[in-house]
Parts: C-alpha cells; structure tokens; sequence
C-alpha cells in the first residue's frame, strides 16, 4: 500500500514523493496524523480507496497483533498449571461464565461478591477481623446467613 500511494499521490503531494516518506506517512496515518484535503484535491475516488484500504489494514493488523499479545498470555498461564489436562479451556471457561450469569438472573446463584459482602457485614466491615476470624465455613453457616443461597450453591462454596 505504501508503494501505491507513491504511486497515486507522489508526483502531487511531497509526503508521498519518496518510498520512505511515503512509508513515514502512512505510519502517522495510523496513529490519526492525515491531511484528507492534499489527497482529496489530487484524486478524490482514488484518495478513497485507498484511504479505506490503509485503514482496515492496519485495524486488522492492529487488531490481530493485540489478539496474540492475549492468547500468548493465555498460554503462559496454562502452561504454568501443574496438570494441564485440569485446565479448562476457554470455551469451557466462557460457558462456565454465561451459565453462572444465566442463573444469577434467575435467582438461582448468589454473587460470590454478595457472600462476601455477608462476611463482611458480619464483621461490621472489617476485613481484617473477617479473615482472622477462625470459624469455619459450612453449607448449613453458609445457608443461615447468606441470604437467598440455594444448598448446592452453599455445597459448592
């Protein structure tokens, strides 16, 4: 794209007279540095096409480059877990996340934010005394004071 720019615009406008300055604009072009009016006067339809082109390209760029930055992450942090074969994958992860949502809106599923937020309450708000405290956590404490818990939630927490 930068050698077609050299190519469309170069014997008009300076910004596209060499490959490296035209290489220069296009990068500032990325970052939101354009003049549409110098393209504009040379060749309007021309301007556009390419215009539009330069930028789904680099958002794709972009936008792929942040992907791998992310899945790359993901792996590391897989491979870090002491059995892999434990770790769910991220399908499994995402499901995981709607089916818990889905049954919070139901009223099936108590926040675990709201069970600690119960902790707290009973601790009047401190978290330092809530995490001494040394009484233990079971489904039967968990179904007195956590308001609106269902026993396999409590089970499970």
């Amino acid at each position: 794209l930068t050698l077609c720019s050299v190519l469309f615009f170069g014997q008009d406008l300076e910004e596209f007279g060499t490959i490296f300055r035209a290489t220069n604009t296009c990068f500032r072009m990325m970052f939101g540095d354009w003049d549409w009016d110098s393209l504009d006067k040379v060749r309007r339809t021309v301007a556009m096409l390419w215009f539009s082109a330069v930028m789904l390209l680099m958002v794709l760029i972009l936008l792929n480059m942040l992907l791998a930055i992310i899945m790359d992450n993901y792996m590391k942090v897989k491979q870090k877990i002491s059995d892999p074969s434990l770790a769910p994958s991220l399908l499994k992860q995402i499901q995981e996340m709607v089916r818990r949502r889905q049954q919070y809106k139901a009223g099936k599923r108590v926040r675990l934010n709201d069970i600690y937020a119960t902790f707290l309450a009973r601790h009047d708000g401190s978290e330092k005394a809530m995490l001494k405290s040394s009484r233990g956590i079971t489904p039967t404490f968990l179904l007195n004071i956590v308001p609106n818990i269902e026993t396999n939630q409590a089970t499970r927490t």
